[in-house]
């Protein structure tokens, strides 16, 4: 175990109680002062919260809160999926460093985390606002697909964030297509795929995660926003049991939706559909489609029914906000 895992230990040990000297630490461990000022810097960049006062000394300030990255490995050791977990105090964007580590050969199962990311980014383009507290994190995964499959893959991760939310915090939670996850009338999560392909193969999809948790929301005229500590009126949303339980859950879905397809999730996903019923607009490539939302297929695309007996099928588009406001609550979680 290296001196930096061992001060953190020891630490974690004391937490609570008084603070413990550097002079202390140092002789504890056989190194200089300044080597354990290097060392608590390193940690604090980490993500742990160590408290160091002069002549008092360094003192770990528990929290539930708090991203574990060794606890997170533990608890994900027996699934050996996840061979690479990748923790940063701050990025620009986990899913660019994910995207250049999945085009530097990075194997499936890599997990890029941040605490904030100061350029994160979700569907169309789209700024999303990043600040600490929240749930931010990117996957590297390489289906053995071919590239027309891979739209529907993040509708099965927001099927899993969906079910893992509800579980870990007891919140029901809608789905708005194709990944957004909605509850009361607001989104808290959406998912990116974003992936490399030639023309029959897929080479990589990274699948980038932002849920908003503990962190501050700003007000957005686009989509309304929400965090789960606003709608559980709690301060107390155990971010590292959620990302967890997420991770092994999805590792699950995954494989089964490699050998079923999006077509083994279908009827759990429409269940918790917040459109389907609804007269709505969607934004696509080739224009505004309005219609009522009537279905969702086994390939992940929206049913829309423009008129009695005339459907059309989208595979991308984007639902306007303002319609669902304007049809009020949904049946599921809105």
């Amino acid at each position: 175990m290296s001196t930096r895992s061992l001060i953190l230990d020891y630490l974690k040990k004391n937490a609570g109680q008084t603070s413990v000297s550097g002079k202390i630490l140092a002789g504890r461990f056989s190194v200089t002062r300044a080597a354990i000022h290097k060392q608590i810097r390193g940690l604090r960049q980490a993500g742990y919260s160590i408290v160091g006062k002069s002549r008092c000394g360094y003192r770990f300030e528990a929290s539930e809160n708090i991203l574990d990255v060794r606890q997170i490995r533990s608890a994900l050791s027996a699934e050996r999926f996840y061979g690479h977990l990748e923790y940063h105090p701050v990025l620009s964007s986990t899913q660019d460093v994910a995207k250049d580590r999945a085009f530097h050969g990075e194997p499936e199962g890599t997990v890029v985390i941040a605490e904030r990311q100061t350029s994160g980014r979700g569907r169309l383009g789209r700024r999303w606002i990043s600040s600490p507290g929240g749930l931010w994190f990117s996957i590297i995964l390489r289906p053995a697909l071919s590239p027309r499959s891979i739209p529907s893959l993040p509708l099965v991760a927001a099927l899993v964030l969906c079910r893992t939310i509800e579980e870990v915090v007891s919140l029901k939670a809608g789905l708005k297509w194709p990944n957004d996850v909605w509850i009361r009338g607001k989104k808290v999560a959406g998912i990116l795929a974003e992936m490399s392909s030639e023309s029959d193969r897929v080479q990589w999809v990274v699948l980038g995660l932002g849920l908003n948790c503990l962190n501050s929301v700003p007000s957005d005229v686009i989509s309304p926003a929400g965090s789960l500590a606003d709608l559980t009126g709690s301060r107390s949303v155990p971010r590292q049991e959620i990302l967890t339980k997420f991770l092994g859950e999805f590792r699950k879905a995954y494989q089964r939706y490699l050998m079923e397809g999006f077509a083994a999730f279908r009827a759990d996903y429409r269940r918790r559909s917040v459109l389907i019923g609804r007269d709505v607009t969607v934004n696509t490539s080739t224009g505004k489609r309005r219609g009522r939302v009537v279905d969702v297929d086994g390939e992940g695309r929206l049913v829309l029914r423009l008129s009695p007996g005339r459907n059309i099928v989208l595979s991308e588009g984007d639902v306007v906000p303002g319609s669902l406001r304007q049809e009020g609550r949904g049946r599921d979680g809105d």
